[in-house]
């Protein structure tokens, strides 16, 4: 290999030199050798260059677990999206950001669209430093967790990711911190985003409690700014209502895991499907989620209420509230069916998929509801029926994943199957419900089915050895 300098026009030659690895940010953006004088180094102090310090995290040399090309091809990138940011990037957070365009993006809307995650977010990290580290920082988490083969999460400030991911978090905070008395009216949708990217960090790294706070802090502000999802879409612009639906999601699978949400999301009433008495079928998948998801918001803020409730009290006090769920539920399942079972169009297996995570839904909300009067009852022939189809729908969906992502925003299957493991009383089923969720280690917002696996597969345990040391009579 020829190591001589590159000759320039003129006769001059370029000297190169070993670019440095631990410099400061400014000289490695630079992509010139630092002198690493502590404090500010002479290389910037002498051109009258802001030196932007040194990072006190790096990211080991280790390759990032490989992208696979069906995930490079399911974001459309701007052509700009590399080039569009107003500062330098580092090596380090170069590597993070790829992985996060290439990588969690395409994972998280495995389940379905979402314009936020495919453009916003984008956008708004190249324009602001605070949602671009943010992402570095989600990214770096997800790597890890993905390197790792997706273990159950959990704190490890030994691991260099999660050490420059708090790093990368810190500096976040610190440029909201900066515009916290600014008057920009793009300063709420920025600390938004970024409260939804703390909040799915924090959660990837164990940290359950902080995700939480956070997410009570988006809502607060949400609240505050008198937002709702119906508003959202009336009168503001699409990354609110983006926001708001995101934020309804995540509170509304919160309230299972014990926080108290607040009920300022889907807040008009449960919107019917249709009215009138043709009750005509949904159109598009985002028609039949965008009248299902009030349902579940419902169901998530009436949940303490009814885990605290015996059935007598469900029978009084949450009996109009009962009522008007299982009314409109039943209105949504015969508006639901022809569209799921009768298509206009070939679907594609995203789409598919979609439609399948929707009817699991409404099925299982359909048994829950008519469990709640009789807890402690045996399940019916027809609740067996359907417990069975969940798990056979579970294992469908989780098959048409040619490269199964490792998050998810939204609720999917591991709701469905953890209810079947926990509720069935068919061991047959109940124990296929726990292979289904052995078969696809992944997240799903704050739910883990590593996690929700181990606690079916105890609780079956348990109740089998109660069962079979029952005194014979």
């Amino acid at each position: 290999m020829d190591t001589d300098p590159k000759i320039l026009p003129g006769g001059r030659k370029r000297v190169f030199s070993k670019r440095s690895k631990t410099g400061c940010r400014t000289c490695r953006t630079r992509r010139i050798k630092c002198d690493e004088t502590p404090g500010v180094c002479r290389n910037c102090s002498s051109t009258g260059r802001k030196c932007d310090g040194y990072d006190a995290q790096r990211l080991p040399r280790t390759r990032l677990p490989t992208v696979s090309r069906s995930h490079v091809a399911a974001v459309v990138l701007s052509s700009n999206i590399t080039t569009g940011f107003q500062w330098k990037m580092t090596s380090d957070e170069r590597r993070c950001y790829s992985f996060f365009q290439h990588r969690t993006v395409p994972a998280i809307i495995g389940f379905f669209d979402s314009v936020l995650w495919e453009k916003f977010v984008l956008q708004l990290s190249q324009s602001e430093k605070a949602v671009y580290h943010a992402v570095v920082a989600f990214s770096a988490i997800h790597a890890d967790y993905e390197a790792l083969g997706t273990t159950l999460a959990n704190e490890d400030l030994d691991n260099s990711w999660h050490r420059f991911a708090i790093d990368q978090c810190g500096r976040s905070f610190a440029c909201l911190s900066a515009r916290s008395a600014s008057q920009d009216p793009n300063l709420q949708r920025v600390i938004l985003v970024c409260c939804i990217l703390f909040v799915l960090s924090e959660l990837m790294r164990g940290q359950y409690n902080l995700a939480f706070t956070h997410l009570k802090n988006g809502l607060r502000i949400l609240k505050d700014g008198n937002h709702s999802s119906d508003q959202s879409r009336s009168r503001g612009p699409a990354i609110e209502q983006c926001l708001v639906e995101v934020f309804a999601h995540l509170n509304a699978q919160s309230a299972y895991f014990g926080v108290e949400g607040l009920p300022i999301l889907f807040d008009s009433g449960l919107p019917s499907p249709k009215t009138d008495k043709s009750e005509p079928v949904f159109q598009t998948l985002t028609e039949a989620q965008e009248a299902f998801n009030p349902l579940l918001s419902s169901m998530s803020q009436a949940y303490s209420k009814i885990t605290a409730c015996s059935p007598p009290g469900i029978r009084g006090d949450l009996a109009p509230w009962h009522f008007d769920v299982t009314l409109k539920l039943k209105r949504f399942a015969r508006c639901f069916k022809p569209f799921y079972e009768n298509p206009i169009h070939q679907r594609s297996i995203k789409e598919q998929r979609g439609a399948d995570i929707i009817y699991m839904q409404q099925l299982t909300l359909s048994v829950t509801l008519g469990s709640l009067l009789n807890p402690d009852g045996e399940p019916l022939d027809h609740d067996i029926i359907i417990f069975r189809e969940l798990v056979s729908l579970g294992e469908a969906v989780t098959s048409s994943f040619t490269d199964r992502p490792s998050i998810l925003l939204g609720m999917g299957i591991i709701a469905p199957l953890f209810f079947v493991s926990t509720k069935c009383r068919q061991p047959d089923i109940r124990w296929r419900a726990v292979r289904a969720l052995q078969s696809w280690p992944h997240r799903e917002g704050p739910w883990d089915s590593h996690l929700l696996a181990r606690i079916a597969m105890e609780t079956i345990r348990a109740e089998e050895s109660a069962f079979t040391n029952e005194p014979e009579w």
